[in-house]
């Protein structure tokens, strides 16, 4: 131990500088941080650009200084110093571990605190997310710079490195782009990835901490990089998708049944073509919801099929899209080769839409009442109704990540004073926040989120006119979406052209 700490101590005395230059940029980004879930209200842009930058000089600060300290005691070749003392090297290993937890680690977990408590959040409620944000911390900062740094030798090598990095994986997403359904599937490969690297840092670490074998480290490295691309280029994005998403659905409810609306047939249009694409918009109706449910559709695929037996598909793409129990329609916009577009936009096609949803049950939580000052909405959650007028939503800030929810308003409830209660605009009013998100995690550099309750205007019928419909007093009501399965759902449209579809139509008519 007292190796430990005799290393610590010089790195101390020799990273002080580093060491001060992190800290004040932390004390100036926490300075600074309240405008984050402020929205920046009080702030210049100059000033919030300025943020940002000093967030960005945060984060290389650190990455500096764990080269530096790594470095110190360099991992490879066989002519340092340090071998001559001869240092232990579980405790040089300690003692670069401890440098790290005081000096990155340990200030952002009081950061967090203290901004946890500024916000009007009880830290101690906390305690998991915030060791949950320390992980991440870890995992995705500090962890990849201490390992490039341990087979490195100079911060001109750890550069070489980035760059080859860098490099290699844009090169590695503009590939994957061109591959169907790999924007939406890649979860499990994803998954998979980030257990290699996992494996990698720690057994890079552990040679050159252990056995200081640079050649065996960098062939590691390079050999998880193929690894990783054959995985991602060579992964069966459609049948992990099909897997997740089985055509029957497991559990105690009725999936939702889709229909694709023929479009009716128009001035035809010239096609705009971009990146040798044609946007196509399908109009879908959705029934077989319960009271009480909602899905997200999570992606969308179209798949073409010509008269002459032609046949293409756009692979999965992602959605995002919330649909209620009383809001069944809605359009959705997918990109055709252009090749294939112009080879059969004059025959009658069939067309098939897939959806890939995830359904959820509302779970009650209670009536919320909007008050003139800070009210609370979930134990994770805070809004404001003192801007209401002026951003025309309510702003809110939730602890360590954005909370899970939905609401549900009517706007004859209001306690804001409407001119006319006949407006057509005064319908039950929906909304929800990420209904996929959970609360705890995400703490770190920002462990505040700021988001938006926003039930939208009531208008006049020429719709030239609007007014508030949430004030102080206004109530509305909660609930927190539970999953219950996810499944996919399809349906076709025989005997259609395709110009029909063209986004630029007007299917309103």
């Amino acid at each position: 131990m007292n190796q430990v700490l005799y290393i610590l101590r010089k790195d101390i005395r020799r990273q002080r500088l580093e060491i001060a230059a992190s800290l004040l940029l932390l004390l100036a980004f926490a300075w600074k941080s309240p405008m984050v879930w402020n929205n920046g209200t009080d702030e210049t842009s100059s000033v919030r650009l300025l943020f940002g930058v000093v967030g960005v000089a945060l984060i290389l600060s650190w990455w500096f200084l764990i080269i530096r300290v790594v470095q110190g005691e360099s991992l490879v070749g066989d002519r340092q110093f340090w071998l001559t003392r001869p240092y232990r090297r579980h405790s040089l290993l300690l003692s670069k571990v401890l440098f790290i937890f005081l000096f990155v680690n340990l200030p952002v977990f009081i950061f967090d605190i203290a901004a946890l408590h500024h916000a009007g959040f009880a830290p101690w409620q906390h305690g998991a997310g915030l060791l949950q944000g320390q992980l991440l911390l870890t995992a995705f900062l500090i962890v990849p710079i201490a390992t490039i740094s341990a087979f490195t030798e100079t911060i001109a090598q750890v550069l070489l490195v980035f760059l080859g990095l860098i490099v290699f994986f844009v090169g590695l997403n503009w590939i994957t782009d061109k591959i169907p359904s790999s924007s939406f599937g890649s979860n499990v490969p994803g998954g998979v990835v980030i257990i290699i690297l996992a494996c990698v840092c720690v057994a890079v670490l552990a040679l050159q901490y252990f056995r200081r074998d640079t050649r065996l480290s960098r062939f590691i490295v390079l050999g998880s990089l193929c690894v990783i691309a054959l995985i991602l280029i060579a992964a069966p994005y459609n049948r992990l998708i099909e897997h997740a998403y089985p055509k029957t659905p497991d559990g105690p409810f009725t999936a939702i049944r889709a229909a694709v609306q023929k479009s009716n047939p128009k001035r035809r249009e010239e096609p705009s073509f971009y990146n040798n694409k044609v946007s196509l918009t399908t109009a879908m109706k959705v029934d077989g919801l319960a009271d009480g449910s909602l899905v997200v559709i999570d992606a969308a695929r179209l798949s073409i099929f010509a008269s002459n037996g032609r046949a293409w598909n756009t692979g999965w793409v992602g959605s995002s899209r919330t649909i209620w129990s009383n809001s069944s329609e809605f359009r959705e916009m997918f990109a055709v080769d252009k090749n294939f577009y112009s080879s059969v936009a004059s025959d009658d096609v069939r067309l098939r839409v897939e959806l890939a949803v995830s359904q959820y049950h509302e779970h009650f939580l209670g009536p919320v009442t909007v008050a003139a000052t800070d009210f609370r909405v979930t134990n994770d959650g805070i809004c404001s109704g003192a801007d209401v007028r002026v951003f025309r939503a309510l702003r809110c800030r939730a602890a360590l990540n954005e909370p899970a929810f939905t609401a549900q308003f009517s706007p004859l409830d209001t306690t804001c004073t409407l001119p006319d209660a006949s407006w057509p605009s005064l319908q039950v009013r929906r909304y929800d926040a990420a209904v996929s998100a959970e609360f705890g995690g995400g703490a770190g550099v920002v462990p505040i989120h700021p988001f938006d309750i926003n039930f939208g205007e009531a208008t006049d019928p020429s719709g030239k006119k609007s007014v508030f419909i949430i004030c102080p007093g206004t109530k509305f009501d909660l609930a927190k979406p539970v999953h219950v399965g996810q499944y996919r759902v399809e349906s076709e449209v025989q005997a259609v052209r395709l110009p029909d579809y063209l986004s630029t139509n007007d299917f309103d008519e």
